[in-house]
């Protein structure tokens, strides 16, 4: 089996468990807040390793949109729903960090944002964020991005409100 094959095939089994497990109503042992941030965690990392398999295959080209590494690695049905959190009828867009703007083959630094939460109160109050290197994390009160569009002002981020 090829490796192109076969990191297609260990996508869409991570993409297909974080389907099934990411639909379960409730996380035992937490309040509906802290349930609905994990799932929305597990949800932006698989958006995330769709990029990041995506910068692999393309020699460090990174896609246009989200959407084009969603759909590539997981699929057009599954591309929409991995490109937004969803919670209690509410809907947060993932705002996708394009670095091929700034930098060339891919060679973003791992602390850069890569995805993270276009709303601030979805799960309380603050974002999910995965970085370059794919780690997730809580950013309460939008104050790391925040920041981070401080300090890189070209950028451009867009803010979390």
């Amino acid at each position: 089996m090829g490796v192109k094959l076969h990191n297609k095939l260990t996508v869409a089994v991570f993409v297909l468990a974080v389907a099934v497990y990411g639909c379960s109503d409730r996380l035992r042992g937490v309040s509906q807040s802290e349930a609905d941030r994990l799932r929305c965690q597990r949800q932006i990392r698989c958006a995330a390793y769709c990029v990041l398999q995506y910068l692999a295959e393309h020699d460090g080209q990174f896609p246009r949109t989200l959407e084009e590494a969603v759909s590539g690695e997981a699929g057009e049905q599954m591309a929409q729903r991995l490109t937004q959190c969803r919670v209690k009828g509410a809907a947060s867009k993932y705002i996708y960090v394009d670095g091929s703007r700034w930098f060339t083959n891919g060679a973003v630094p791992k602390d850069y944002p890569l995805i993270y939460e276009s709303k601030r109160n979805l799960h309380g109050d603050g974002i999910n964020v995965v970085l370059m290197d794919g780690s997730v994390f809580w950013d309460e009160g939008a104050r790391w991005i925040t920041d981070f569009g401080k300090t890189h002002p070209d950028y451009r981020l867009e803010i979390p409100q």
